[in-house]
């Protein structure tokens, strides 16, 4: 029986030493999206007015955030904001995301849908409605 505790213990540590460095390796070599794709969105609608709030990651601390709203079809009430970034000149960033807040005020009718784009591509937007009294 003290040969069997022997062999386990040996696997263990074999896989241990195996495992563990292989996956430091290949966790620093998967595919990571360059930005996140889903953003929350605080919405504080007063009467007609809509006042949305929130974080954005940019791919630099050099790098500004704009936004602007485009009604796109009247029947539905959908609206899509469209976030653009641009870096700005005469400044050198390393390459490191970076957290920019934003907010937007847009008027538009109860119960609308905001969808949202960040430098052309598309974003998963979560907006939790407040309404302000």
């Amino acid at each position: 029986m003290d040969e069997f505790w022997w062999q386990t213990l040996w696997m263990a540590t074999a896989t241990v030493v195996i495992a563990y460095p292989s996956m430091l390796f290949l966790g620093s070599i998967s595919v990571q999206r360059p930005l996140d794709d889903t953003i929350i969105a605080f919405d504080a609608v007063e009467g007609s007015t809509h006042t949305l709030t929130g974080t954005l990651v940019v791919p630099s601390e050099c790098h500004g955030l704009g936004a602007r709203v485009v009604e796109l079809e009247a029947a539905t009430s959908t609206y899509r904001i469209e976030f653009t970034t641009w870096q700005e000149p005469y400044r050198d960033c390393p390459r490191t995301r970076a957290l920019k807040r934003f907010r937007v005020v847009t008027f538009a009718p109860e119960n609308v849908q905001f969808i949202a784009t960040f430098d052309g591509d598309p974003l998963d937007l979560h907006v939790i409605e407040h309404r302000v009294q």
